[in-house]
């Protein structure tokens, strides 16, 4: 992606296709979904990432938080957590469906977020403002990927989960790839066990290497 406009408009499509998924899945809010997590549950986290952008924008930068260079650094800082960190997001995401009334107003509540986000970008162009996130500093363009990413990867989860015929953006499916491939290099052996997954071969460090994301 070379240009604001580019960053912009993915994450456009990407909540658009997002929000037809959480809309086929009124009635199902109870189903199971990803790990423990309820249809609803995962529908309150992509609430969080449609509209997180604007909440970091309007937010202060904390002082002495690392410098993120890419959303894999992103990604990497993330799962260094572990499965603390990973619970520590689902709580929040169970907290925050009963913060706005429950699963009724899942689709209402996204479509608000989305909005929020897409109004804070209209004033803005590079150079990019940066945000502090819980995992440190980044550049607005590549906390957006993380967003695009983010928001594919649980359409597609929420696909799965109600067995739905879903397509997500093809320039999110692109950028989620190769974001995916950044993570992994940020990680303990650069990346290679990826690529000899992905190649097919049968390298030391192929099995743990996917998913790359839990």
């Amino acid at each position: 992606m070379a240009t604001w406009g580019d960053v912009r408009d993915v994450f456009a499509a990407c909540g658009a296709a997002a929000r037809e998924g959480l809309a086929a899945a009124d009635g199902r809010w109870d189903d199971p979904a990803l790990g423990s997590w309820t249809v609803g549950e995962l529908g309150a986290h992509m609430v969080r990432l449609a509209g997180s952008p604007a909440v970091y924008l309007s937010a202060e930068v904390p002082p002495d938080l690392p410098t993120l260079v890419d959303a894999g650094a992103y990604f990497a800082s993330y799962l260094s957590g572990g499965e603390e960190g990973r619970a520590a997001v689902a709580q929040r995401a169970r907290d925050e469906l009963q913060g706005f009334g429950g699963t009724d107003s899942v689709v209402e509540s996204f479509d608000r977020a989305l909005q929020s986000s897409l109004r804070a970008f209209e004033s803005l162009s590079a150079p990019f403002p940066t945000l502090g996130t819980p995992y440190g500093l980044i550049a607005l363009d590549e906390y957006l990927v993380t967003r695009v990413v983010e928001l594919t990867i649980h359409g597609l989860d929420l696909a799965h989960a109600l067995n739905l015929e879903w397509e997500p953006a093809h320039s999110g499916l692109r950028i989620t790839l190769k974001t995916l491939a950044d993570t992994a290099a940020h990680g303990p052996d650069g990346g290679r066990g990826v690529v000899g997954a992905l190649s097919g071969r049968d390298w030391p460090g192929t099995e743990e290497a996917i998913p790359i994301l839990r």
